[in-house]
């Protein structure tokens, strides 16, 4: 049983041991990581051009609108 199981891994084991280097390239995580940069620049201007705190949570209290109870469903 341990035969097959190292024969298998043996199998799907292709490093060979040597540093392969990043798969993509440079170039694609250079792409990506400007990609996430224009993003997060997008969103903190959204932020501050619609006057939105980070928090989420508006500086104005919500209006509280009182909800008429039908008579007889006391």
């Amino acid at each position: 049983m341990e035969e097959k199981k190292r024969k298998r891994w043996n199998i799907l084991d292709t490093w060979d041991g040597e540093y392969q280097g990043n798969v993509f390239g440079n170039k694609v995580a250079v792409r990506g990581g400007l990609f996430l940069l224009v993003v997060l620049l997008f969103m903190i201007y959204r932020h501050y051009s619609l006057g939105i705190p980070f928090g989420g949570v508006p500086d104005t209290p919500v209006e509280q609108v009182e909800i008429p109870v039908p008579e007889g469903k006391e």
